[in-house]
């Protein structure tokens, strides 16, 4: 069956070996604890407040008690990165790898909470059932080219970064697989996965990124 709704999720190559011993994607608070990041592709001011934030419906907690996707892989965050705008990280995005997976089916299978833009904007909402996808977020958005705010409509960019939120942790086996920019990359995931001894579907999908850019 083909997923109606993909989300997706980037982290840099470094985090991989980590990621494919533990066999699963943890939310930030448990990376955090453990200490196992190796290379932080975020803004450190944005993920401390994602630490505070607090998520007003489902399981509760905080941002950071959430593994989070969005729904469109060229987000603004990634655009951040290939310009160069994230504080102490500069390698661009060759090294950047997605994890993808079936929204709906993610959502009947872990706690889950989705928003209708940026979560920490003051007009975002909240919600929890996936049948609400389609109503709620904007798909003319999702799967436009250009995101960026018009005269006519000054909202697109906080809508583009919708969020499906999934709580604590989700299993690798419970993905699409992985995404990458180019070949070189593809096989260096490759090769990690060979070394976990783990399987995994990776397909180099340069549309993800940006064009033009590191």
């Amino acid at each position: 069956m083909t997923p109606r709704h993909l989300a997706y999720h980037f982290t840099h190559i470094s985090n991989l070996t980590g990621i494919l011993e533990v066999g699963e994607l943890r939310c930030d608070a448990l990376v955090e604890a453990s200490g196992v990041l190796a290379t932080e592709t975020a803004d450190p001011e944005l993920k401390e407040r994602r630490r505070r934030f607090p998520v007003p419906c489902g399981p509760g907690g905080c941002l950071a008690n959430y593994v989070p996707f969005y729904f469109a892989p060229r987000s603004p965050m990634l655009l951040r990165v290939a310009t160069g705008r994230v504080p102490n990280y500069s390698e661009g995005q060759d090294p950047l790898v997605f994890v993808v997976v079936d929204a709906d089916l993610v959502a009947t299978q872990y706690p889950v909470v989705m928003t209708d833009g940026h979560p920490v904007a003051l007009l975002s909402t909240f919600f929890t059932d996936p049948a609400e996808f389609d109503a709620r977020l904007d798909w003319q958005v999702m799967n436009a080219t250009h995101w960026a705010d018009t005269d006519a409509n000054g909202d697109r960019m906080r809508r583009r970064q919708a969020e499906l939120l999934v709580l604590h942790h989700i299993a690798l086996g419970d993905t699409l697989g992985l995404a990458c920019r180019t070949e070189a990359t593809k096989l260096a995931v490759e090769q990690l996965l060979d070394a976990s001894d783990r399987s995994m579907r990776v397909e180099v999908r340069p549309s993800f990124y940006y064009e033009g850019k590191p």
